[in-house]
């Protein structure tokens, strides 16, 4: 609603800056980069498909990140975005977001969709769960893994919803060889 969308935002206001990182790795890769970097101020923030993940942490952390990436040749671009969410940066909102979502009511979902927090099927009690959609906010993305489930189907025409094709993009980084994927997008 209209208001929850207003009350999230005033609370996610209140972070600080912070910088994303999309980097051509595979999630395993990803976490050794951040293991390296003693992953002070770093997550993963989403794995997008099986060679392309998202960092997201501090302003300083992902600096020092992208130099060592560039140092080492690793492909990446930053993606200067505000705030850096599925990450530990979100930390101080969770109770305020919580509480928003615990203020209304949230009804089972009608038609079948994928989590992206657990790359499968949604339930019932999740999707109905406040802690559900803080864990959202907080935790890593699983895009692949749901781009896995939809793939396993191989008559599935795929629409991204919004501007551009990024999402397109990923899914047919994953797609099986001898699988073609027809995907449309709905806006320039």
């Amino acid at each position: 609603t209209a208001t929850r969308r207003t009350e999230n935002a005033r609370v996610i206001a209140t972070l600080p800056s912070a910088n994303m990182i999309a980097v051509l790795l595979n999630a395993d890769e990803t976490n050794a980069h951040l293991a390296s970097q003693q992953n002070e101020g770093l997550w993963l923030a989403c794995v997008n498909a099986q060679q392309a993940c998202t960092i997201s942490g501090t302003p300083e952390a992902t600096e020092k990140l992208a130099a060592k990436l560039e140092a080492e040749g690793v492909e990446f671009q930053f993606l200067r975005t505000w705030p850096a969410s599925h990450s530990g940066l979100m930390e101080p909102i969770l109770a305020d977001f919580r509480a928003v979502f615990a203020s209304m009511k949230l009804n089972p979902p009608k038609m079948a969709y994928l989590s992206n927090l657990y790359g499968d099927w949604i339930k019932p009690e999740q999707a109905t769960s406040p802690d559900y959609w803080v864990a959202h906010l907080s935790q890593t993305v699983q895009f692949a893994g749901c781009m896995e489930k939809l793939l396993q189907d191989p008559n599935r025409v795929y629409v991204e919803i919004g501007p551009g094709h990024t999402l397109c993009n990923l899914l047919k980084r994953d797609v099986p060889p001898g699988q073609s994927v027809l995907a449309l997008t709905s806006m320039p």
